[in-house]
C-alpha cells in the first residue's frame, strides 16, 4: 500500500464530481537507481506533466477506484505484467487532460513480468464508505464489483487458535529461509573461490616463459635453470607455450621432453617468435690489412691497407733506375684465419656481472 498527498489541482478534482476523470496512471524512472535531479523533481509540491514527460516509461488505466471501509479514496493498479529495464521512481495519477493529480514516490526497483503485483494507493480524500468511483477491470463490471463487496463479510476468527496453528508454519518458513540463505551463501562463496582460482591460473599462465636474473644462491620455486631438459608430462603448460619457438633448440631432444635455451650466455631481444630460443655463437669484428709492392723500391712504390700503415723510410737515391717487379711481394693480414670468432660480429663483449638465471615454467604436475 502507498499513501500519497495530491497536488493542489488534484485536491480540487478529487473533491468534486470530476474525480471519475482520474482513470490513468504513469510510471516514471531511469536506467540507473540514483538520479538526484529526478528525485528532486518528484518531491515538488505541484509537479507539471511537461516536467516529467521525458521520464515516462509506462502508461495504463487504473484497475479500480473506490472509498474503502474507512471512507478513504483508494486506487488499485496492477503492475504484474510490466517488463522493463528501467528503475521505477514514482507512480503519477493523471486525469483525461494529462494533468497530474498525485505524485507517489516509490522505492527504486526494476519491474519484471510476473514479479510485480497489485498496488493499492490511498489518498486523504474522504467519501462515502465502500462507494465505487469506477472499475476498469476486464473481468468484472461496476455492478458485479458492488455485489462482490456486499458478499464479502468478515469471518469470525478464533485468534488464539489461529496463532497456535500458524506459529509452527512461520517457524518452519523461517527455518527454510535460513537454509536457503545458507545455501546461497555457500554457492556465492564457491563462485568467488572459482573466480579467484581462475584469476590465479590466468596470472600463472601469463608468467610462463618469464626470464629473470637473481642475485641469490638458488632459484625461486617454479623457476628452472636454462639448459634444463623438462618432461612434457610434468610441465604441459610450459610445453604448450614453448613448442612453437625456434625448432633448432629441440633437435636431438628425447621423446616426451623439451629443452630450455642454452645457459650462461647473453640474451638478446627479437621481434620474431620463430627466433625465440635460438642460440647464436659469439663473435668479434674482423681485423684485416695488407702491405703491397714490397721490393727494393718499397719506400717509393709500396703501400698498405687496413690495419697496417706505411712508415717513412730512406729516399730512393742509389736504387736501380729499373726495378725487377718479378721479385716484388706483399703481406695480407686477416684475423679470422686464426679464429672464426673474428668477423662473426660487429661488436665485442662488455664488462658484466654474473647473476643466477632461470625461466618460469609453473608448478610440476607430479
Amino acid at each position: 500500500m502507498i499513501k500519497g498527498i495530491p497536488t493542489d489541482y488534484g485536491i480540487q478534482i478529487l473533491n468534486s464530481e470530476l474525480k471519475e476523470q482520474v482513470q490513468n496512471y504513469i510510471l516514471i524512472g531511469k536506467e540507473n537507481p540514483k538520479d538526484l535531479i529526478l528525485e528532486n523533481l518528484i518531491a515538488k509540491e505541484n509537479i507539471l506533466f511537461n516536467e516529467i514527460e521525458e521520464f515516462i516509461f509506462h502508461r495504463n488505466v487504473i484497475e479500480v477506484c473506490y472509498f474503502d471501509e474507512n471512507g478513504i479514496l483508494t486506487y488499485e493498479i496492477n503492475l504484474s505484467n510490466i517488463d522493463t529495464d528501467k528503475y521505477m521512481y514514482a507512480i503519477l495519477l493523471i486525469d483525461s487532460n494529462n494533468k497530474i493529480v498525485a505524485s507517489l514516490p516509490t522505492p527504486q526497483v526494476v519491474l519484471m513480468e510476473g514479479v510485480g503485483g497489485l498496488i493499492t494507493i490511498k489518498l486523504p480524500i474522504q467519501g462515502e464508505v465502500n462507494e465505487v468511483v469506477f472499475v476498469n477491470s476486464d473481468y468484472i463490471s461496476r455492478e458485479e464489483f458492488e455485489v462482490l463487496k456486499e458478499s464479502l463479510k468478515p469471518p469470525k476468527v478464533d485468534i488464539p487458535a489461529l496463532v497456535e496453528e500458524i506459529t509452527p508454519l512461520i517457524q518452519n518458513k523461517k527455518d527454510i529461509n535460513s537454509r536457503i540463505m545458507n545455501k546461497l551463501d555457500s554457492m556465492i562463496n564457491a563462485v568467488r573461490f572459482l573466480l579467484l582460482c581462475y584469476d590465479n591460473i590466468q596470472r600463472d599462465n601469463s608468467k610462463i616463459g618469464e626470464y629473470k636474473l637473481f642475485y641469490r644462491n638458488s632459484l625461486p620455486p617454479f623457476f628452472k635453470p636454462l639448459g634444463s631438459l623438462l618432461s612434457i608430462y610434468k610441465y604441459p603448460k610450459a610445453y604448450i607455450y614453448f613448442k612453437n619457438t625456434n625448432l633448432d633448440l629441440q633437435e636431438n631432444c628425447p621423446m616426451g621432453y623439451f629443452k630450455l635455451p642454452k645457459p650462461c650466455i647473453y640474451s638478446k631481444g627479437v621481434n620474431n617468435s620463430s627466433s625465440v630460443g635460438k642460440s647464436n655463437q659469439s663473435g668479434l669484428p674482423n681485423i684485416t690489412g695488407g702491405m703491397y709492392i714490397i721490393s727494393e723500391t718499397w719506400n717509393v712504390s709500396g703501400y698498405t691497407s687496413g690495419a697496417f700503415s706505411k712508415l717513412g723510410g730512406y729516399g730512393g737515391d742509389g736504387t736501380p733506375n729499373a726495378t725487377d717487379w718479378s721479385n716484388s711481394s706483399g703481406v695480407d693480414f686477416n684475423a679470422s684465419r686464426s679464429s672464426n670468432i673474428y668477423g662473426r660480429a660487429k661488436n665485442v663483449e662488455v664488462e658484466h656481472n654474473c647473476l643466477l638465471e632461470g625461466i618460469y615454467v609453473g608448478k610440476s604436475l607430479d
